[in-house]
């Protein structure tokens, strides 16, 4: 209630879980999410960094058990992350109708352009001043991480564009994403992100953008 009345209006288009809970069964949760969609407090609930398995069995619950449903998912995905949203996510979205919206398009900055391997992050960033992100750099800044900046770069240098954008425009072109989330810190990043609609990128270019960030084993940006 204090929520809706800092926002200024009645309800919740779409409410998100943040993140699965170990401790509260599936059951518990959908109920109270149930509740609210019910009482007109929120029109449509979704989850957000839930595995394929995690979306299912809520699915099911909530068919099981009568309750309002999700309506759509919210996961990482963008050039240096791939998997999770590849690997079985998009298809569960597909198959039961579910939206699907992505966060973190740019990897916390790494596409930019700016961030290279073997040199420092850029000051100011998450990547010098979040102890976590600090530390894992060099890790997550590794040959393929340097090749799809160059890639982003290539392609931004013969299209007019910068890095940001084209890989922004790679997550648009995949017909199974519904929407995306930015995270501008400035005026000059919303400027930057709008700069990715309204034009497509060639199948040449996405053919390559593909190919050099295909998923390999290895940890996740975050």
């Amino acid at each position: 209630e204090r929520s809706l009345k800092r926002l200024q209006t009645d309800h919740i288009d779409v409410y998100w879980l943040h993140s699965p809970d170990a401790n509260t069964p599936v059951e518990e949760t959908l109920h109270a999410m149930d509740d609210l969609v019910r009482s007109g407090k929120v029109s449509y609930i979704g989850c957000c960094n839930h595995t394929a398995w995690q979306v299912l069995e809520g699915l099911w619950t909530s068919d099981a058990r009568n309750l309002n449903a999700f309506v759509t998912v919210q996961n990482s995905y963008s050039l240096l992350w791939r998997t999770e949203m590849e690997a079985e996510l998009l298809h569960a979205c597909r198959k039961h109708g579910l939206g699907a919206v992505t966060y973190s398009p740019l990897a916390i900055g790494l596409l930019n352009g700016q961030f290279r391997m073997g040199k420092p992050p850029v000051a100011g960033t998450p990547w010098t001043e979040n102890p976590h992100y600090r530390e894992r750099f060099p890790k997550v800044m590794n040959q393929q991480a340097d090749d799809v900046v160059q890639a982003l770069i290539d392609i931004g240098a013969a299209r007019g564009k910068t890095p940001s954008q084209v890989a922004i425009a790679w997550i648009l072109a995949n017909p199974d994403i519904t929407a995306i989330i930015t995270g501008p810190d400035a005026p000059e990043h919303v400027d930057d992100v709008i700069g990715a609609i309204g034009w497509q990128l060639e199948a040449v270019e996405l053919e390559r953008l593909n190919v050099v960030s295909k998923p390999e084993t290895g940890s996740r940006f975050s």
